[in-house]
């Protein structure tokens, strides 16, 4: 191929793909292999054409070859000076804690690159993955097993990275190399079959295509764009399902309604869980065996159920509610705070406010967007008749009118997931609890307000977790006050 026939065909691809638009400012990761040096010279000779207003450089140095990566670093610095661009050298801390060195040096890489990105205030992060690394990368995800989404492959552009040369294959790019009498640097690391991808490199896809198909680098490449496009389309139809009605953020993460999720046709649900993981994760995808988990969990309709998950991502379905978080849920702390009059009472999860009530409303005024439940009480001495507000106790019971109910039991039936019981903030008068907060008082409470006499009015911290927790029981959850 000629140098001007690959730039034709890399300005076509980058147009097509909307990969850089004008304006554009754009560092090029560069390990001194030739398929680096080839975009950035190639996309230093389209600068004007493309109207990029910056292109730099940045070289990672992965601390694993100390004897050559100084050298590397000042050769590709060079390389920046000659086409006046600026060079950035980035040492990295690998720290392998699950998976191989190759991923962890991955990741790190790939966080070295987007803090970059936000320092220097770039648009875009270019890498020289090219079509075998497509066929590769896909035969690696068969190997380990993947679904559909797996097998779209590398995307031409994916957030702030973008991968111009996916088109070219190994032979293409160096042949224009040494067309233009381009030098690079091999990375020795690159021949050692230590690292699978190398052995699949070197030896299982020549072997295929020797023994079965010689153009399979080709229809793999094909395969993936083909399974680009129906994600791309399904994604699409999941959009327009993914609102208020099908999840929730909550404080750790989010929550997926299951009621909502079961009308979905099936392709869209199992992609509607793996939504669900990335935005909790922040972009990051869970392997199959986990998201299989995940649906056989939220087809489990009773009760409340957790499943391990990698650390720290936890996940709990409640009900008809499904929960995926970063962070695990820490038991409220106890408490028990005597009330004996008027004041503002802090516990863990809120603050009560405890006034007087004369007839008017000039004690529901509160903050501006402020949102509570309320009670009202007959005028009576809180100081003789003290209330606590507290935390779930062992014992506890609900006094009812005609009957005592354990409070356990009420808890279960008004389907209050477990994890939230002990958060629920209670008041108790007298050794028994007149009012689970968030749900209707018991006498001598009262919903509405009296002539005259005292107005309880709860302030949650978090308004998410209680209406999570308040469920479609409509004889127990009345609407919270705003």
């Amino acid at each position: 191929m000629l140098w001007s026939t690959f730039l034709q065909k890399l300005a076509s691809e980058i147009s097509a793909e909307s990969l850089l638009p004008a304006g554009s400012r754009v560092v090029v990761a560069v390990s001194g292999g030739v398929d680096s040096v080839l975009l950035f010279v190639g996309l230093a000779s389209l600068r004007e054409q493309l109207e990029l207003s910056e292109l730099v450089v940045a070289y990672v140095d992965h601390g694993l070859r100390p004897e050559q990566t100084p050298d590397e670093a000042r050769w590709v610095t060079a390389l920046a000076e000659q086409y006046g661009c600026r060079c950035f050298v980035r040492p990295i801390n690998i720290e392998v804690k699950d998976g191989s060195l190759q991923a962890a040096a991955r990741l790190a890489r790939r966080e070295t690159l987007e803090k970059l990105l936000q320092e220097e205030q770039l648009d875009w992060i270019a890498t020289g993955h090219h079509a075998d690394d497509q066929a590769e990368t896909l035969l690696l995800r068969l190997l380990r097993g993947t679904g559909p989404q797996g097998l779209g492959g590398i995307a031409p552009s994916q957030g702030s990275w973008v991968h111009p040369l996916l088109p070219f294959y190994r032979m293409e790019l160096l042949s224009v190399a040494k067309e233009k009498g381009l030098t690079w640097l091999e990375d020795p690391s690159n021949t050692s079959y230590q690292y699978t991808r190398n052995r699949v490199r070197h030896e299982l896809l020549p072997m295929l295509e020797e023994a079965y198909n010689p153009r399979l680098r080709y229809h793999l490449n094909h395969l993936s764009a083909q399974i680009r496009q129906d994600e791309e389309y399904l994604n699409s139809q999941l959009d327009d399902c993914w609102d208020e009605a099908m999840s929730t953020q909550t404080d750790t993460g989010w929550c997926l309604h299951l009621e909502a999720w079961e009308r979905l046709p099936q392709p869209l649900q199992r992609r509607a869980m793996q939504r669900l993981v990335r935005v909790t994760t922040n972009g990051h995808d869970l392997p199959l065996q986990h998201i299989d988990a995940l649906m056989h969990l939220a087809r489990q309709r009773h009760g409340e159920q957790t499943i391990p998950l990698p650390k720290p991502l936890q996940v709990t379905r409640q009900y008809n509610k499904l929960y995926l978080s970063f962070e695990k849920v820490q038991t409220s702390e106890l408490f028990s705070i005597l009330i004996q009059g008027s004041g503002r009472f802090l516990c863990p999860c809120g603050v009560l406010e405890v006034m007087r009530w004369s007839g008017d409303q000039d004690s529901r005024k509160g903050k501006t967007g402020a949102q509570y439940w309320e009670a009202f009480l007959e005028e009576q001495d809180l100081a003789e008749s003290p209330w606590i507000l507290r935390n779930r106790a062992p014992g506890d019971r609900l006094d009812f009118e005609t009957h005592h109910r354990p409070l356990k039991k009420w808890m279960i039936d008004a389907k209050i997931p477990r994890s939230f019981r002990y958060q629920i903030p209670l008041l108790e008068r007298q050794g028994t609890i007149r009012w689970v907060i968030g749900w209707r008082p018991l006498p001598p409470l009262q919903a509405q307000p009296p002539s005259k006499g005292w107005h309880f009015r709860f302030m949650p911290d978090n308004v998410l977790i209680f209406q999570s927790a308040i469920t479609e029981n409509a004889d127990h959850a009345p609407d919270i006050c705003s």
